[in-house]
């Protein structure tokens, strides 16, 4: 089998002492100097959680008195009569939720939201009935 032209002769590489020893010299220099400047890192994000968006309560009285007045509208419908984003929209039936103003009635796709009514959610003497959220 015939040898290719670069497979006969090995080439090495021979490194001088002294020009391995200036090089690690001038990293390290370089490490240095970029420590004391701090310009080796990124500016890191802060440490621990973000605080929650609120909606401000305008927008939240505004979307409460939509559902009022549209029974059974979904996030669609509240969009195109408020004129508020989809994000903002969905912190404030969230918000309402856990005030216990509305709930979500029917299924995901064809549902609507409701005001909750407080005379139909207490039972005889004044217990209070279980409902899942």
């Amino acid at each position: 089998m015939k040898k290719m032209p670069w497979e006969e002769a090995p080439i090495t590489f021979k490194l001088e002492y002294e020009v391995a020893e200036k090089a690690t010299k001038g990293i390290m220099n370089y490490k240095i100097a970029a420590r004391r400047k701090k310009s080796y890192k990124k500016p890191g994000r802060p440490k621990g959680r973000r605080k929650p968006i609120t909606p401000s309560d305008e927008k939240v009285k505004e979307v409460l008195s939509y559902i009022e007045k549209h029974s059974d509208c979904n996030t669609g419908d509240i969009i195109a009569g408020t004129k508020i984003s989809l994000s903002t929209i969905e912190r404030c039936i969230s918000e309402l939720k856990k005030q216990g103003l509305i709930e979500h009635t029917g299924s995901k796709k064809t549902g609507g939201y409701q005001v909750v009514n407080k005379q139909t959610e207490e039972k005889g003497e004044g217990e209070k009935v279980d409902r899942k959220e």
